[in-house]
């Protein structure tokens, strides 16, 4: 039999069952999977107390540096491996994860859940690539428990004679709190930042840890407690199973209130006597064979590799996007490589940094300085950074030079305009003098659509002998224009000056009456979201006209207003009908009418029709009849305010990527087309209303 702190191998197929279940959840096969998350947690809480307090019992205390030390020895190795790779893979492979630097640096220093939530990140993302580190938040918030924990333990076994009890109580009276803490702070527009707090989701750890307190391992080996925990496995797993099926069949990307409010709690309940009985030896036959410790064995290590290899082998990445090759063969291709790279891990690099004594003297901590710092190093020298890191990405314009009169925002004072703006070395050009002609284009004129033009006809501003003064604004093509317009007026900054004000999940036709909108996700299922945060964003932009002296306001807006709007009293409207039309023509007027009377023009990028999911997804946003109806919005925008248009559809197809090879998630431009549609057709229609053309 086991002594007080011996190997427990029914644990094993626990943790084998759960990293399967994640790995099926990112491979889109079964919804429910991130619970394997919350298993883990539960088996780690009650690892970790089981062992700590059997030392207490042996030895009267709890010795930290050798268990922090253990625990650094575990972890560090290959969670750095990862991450280098990461560093290296992603920038030769041209992947763009505008945060990537900042998510490394965040997972390196065992923080990556209050990375991802403090830069506005989405566990459910749907549009972009993902972040190949997202799934270190739950490491993080294990690595924070084996911080804090043990100090606890410690200084309750050195106060307390009866230490069990009040670590048992102390537990319990934790996990309430946790779940507490939770309820609190869930935002159902906002999920990712309930889901990976720290406070919010240690109840699961803590049920285990409470869980352990009570069960002292006898003198034969088995654990007290464990018989009851024994009769009562059956019904946890059947629990356990329940909320995974109820999850599945409603989508993980679901809004899944329920999972916050009770679910969570409920699950990690329902493991505890799960996890107790198999500790105990309840299924050994089954949950200890040789397969479930070699994967169990193997379970850091996959889960580590799982999701940056997922993200690297794509159907589209490995060139049989066209179904030439089965998504399940593609799927085993990409279970095969990271089980490879995990045993290769093991072997290599876990066990050996494990078992060498040097790494237990005081090597160890300067070998994981050196690590550290070298993974440091590799994020901030080649992964480009990206101000995408933040949720909002907010570049201000340099003060104007003295000859630039910006106005004080009154509303009883005169708007500034480019005819009345103080600038001593400006003169009104001809049209004709322009490759932009009309400054009013009669109600029947339509800007071109061809192949061949990516601009409408309208006059410039004056001829400029300063840089003119640019402001892009918009959700997150914005932002990645934004990136490569400023990138590209640093070279000219004899020629332009570029700010942003970019609002990554931002459309124009959010309100504050309660409506929601509704989204398609990546796996099918559908959710709503409140964008009533945007107003104050975009309602910031005429004032930064005038507190920056902006000429030209950028606006580029990509499936957010093209997406099913749900009312508060019911109704369900979109673009592509009347009622969905109207709010948005409104939407779209108000806010030009505020640049203008601010005295800026509006330069907008006429939009492209999506394709989400390229076929894969069926979603309203693709409906071509929807974006005829923006594109109609923004003409008429043309007509009342002398908008300017940039075509992106028509660029796409003049550059021969219409399909995926321009924008591979159907929305967004792939990498490095953004530096070009700004050099080809984003440059140029400035140079036209600044006179240069």
């Amino acid at each position: 039999m086991q002594g007080q702190e011996g190997y427990r191998p029914g644990v094993d197929g626990i943790r084998a069952l759960a990293v399967a279940a994640v790995l099926w959840f990112h491979l889109d096969r079964l919804p429910g999977g991130n619970l394997g998350v919350d298993a883990f947690f539960v088996v780690s809480g009650w690892l970790i107390t089981w062992k700590l307090l059997a030392q207490a019992d042996r030895d009267g205390r709890i010795a930290l540096v050798p268990f922090w030390s253990a625990r650094v020895r575990r972890l560090l190795p290959a969670s750095l491996a990862v991450l280098a790779a990461i560093a290296i893979a992603w920038p030769l492979a041209g992947i763009d994860v505008p945060s990537l630097r900042r998510d490394l640096l965040f997972a390196a220093g065992w923080a990556s859940n209050w990375g991802t939530i403090s830069g506005g990140g989405d566990y459910w993302a749907r549009f972009g690539e993902p972040s190949p580190v997202t799934h270190f938040w739950s490491l993080a918030i294990e690595e924070q428990f084996y911080l804090a924990w043990p100090l606890v333990i410690a200084v309750v076994v050195l106060t307390v004679r009866r230490h069990r009890v009040v670590v048992g109580a102390i537990s319990l009276a934790a996990a309430v709190a946790s779940v507490v803490v939770m309820q609190l702070v869930y935002d159902p527009t906002d999920p990712t930042a309930t889901y990976m707090n720290t406070f919010a989701r240690a109840h699961s750890l803590l049920v285990g840890a409470a869980a352990a307190a009570f069960t002292v391992t006898l003198a034969d080996g088995r654990l007290r407690g464990g018989a009851i925990a024994r009769r009562l496995a059956p019904v946890g797993a059947v629990g356990a199973l329940a909320i995974v099926a109820a999850v599945s069949a409603a989508g993980a990307r679901s809004r899944n209130d329920w999972m916050f409010a009770w679910g969570f709690p409920l699950f990690a309940v329902a493991m505890v006597p799960v996890v107790v009985a198999a500790a105990d030896g309840a299924a050994e036959r089954v949950l200890a064979a040789r397969p479930m410790r070699w994967v169990a064995d193997r379970s850091y290590g996959l889960y580590l590799w799982h999701w940056p290899v997922f993200l690297l082998l794509t159907p589209d990445r490995l060139g049989v996007d066209d179904g030439a090759l089965p998504r399940a063969l593609v799927d085993v291709l990409r279970v095969a490589v990271s089980v490879v790279l995990s045993d290769l891990s093991l072997r290599w690099l876990e066990t050996p940094v494990r078992r060498r004594r040097r790494f237990r003297s005081w090597r160890a901590p300067v070998a994981a300085a050196g690590a550290l710092t070298a993974v440091a190093v590799l994020a901030v020298t080649v992964v480009p950074g990206s101000p995408a890191s933040s949720s909002d990405a907010v570049v201000t314009l340099p003060p104007p030079p003295p000859t630039v009169s910006a106005p004080v925002a009154d509303a009883d004072a005169p708007t500034r305009t480019a005819e009345s703006a103080e600038v001593d070395s400006l003169e009104p050009v001809p049209p004709e003098t322009t490759a932009l002609e009309s400054t009013t284009p009669s109600a029947s004129t339509t800007p071109s659509t061809s192949p061949t033009s990516t601009t409408t006809t309208v006059t410039p501003l004056v001829v400029l002998d300063r840089p003119l003064r640019v402001l892009v604004t918009g959700d997150s093509m914005a932002l990645h224009m934004s990136d490569a317009l400023i990138a590209h007026a640093a070279e000219v900054p004899d020629e332009l000056l570029v700010g942003s004000a970019a609002f990554p999940g931002c459309g124009l036709t959010a309100g504050a009456d309660g409506r929601m909108h509704e989204f398609t996700d990546v796996d099918g299922t559908r959710d709503l979201i409140d964008l009533s945060g945007c107003l104050l964003q975009w309602q910031t932009v005429p004032q930064r006209v005038v507190d920056e002296a902006v000429d030209v306001v950028v606006v580029q807006i990509g499936a957010w207003d093209a997406v099913d709007v749900h009312l508060p009293d019911g109704r369900v409207v979109s673009a592509g009908d009347d009622a969905g039309l109207a709010l948005l023509r409104d939407a779209y007027r108000d806010f030009t009418s505020a640049v203008v009377d601010a005295g800026a023009r509006v330069l907008w990028v006429r939009p492209a029709d999506a394709h989400l999911g390229w076929g894969e997804v069926d979603d309203p946003v693709n409906d071509p009849a929807r974006w005829d109806a923006i594109r109609s919005v923004i003409d008429e925008l043309s007509v009342e305010f002398g908008v300017a248009q940039v075509d992106l559809g028509a660029w796409l197809t003049a550059q021969w990527l219409e399909g995926p090879d321009g924008r591979p998630d159907g929305i967004h431009l792939g990498p490095g087309l953004n530096e070009r549609f700004v050099l080809e057709a984003v440059d140029p229609a400035l140079a036209a209303l600044a006179g240069r053309a």
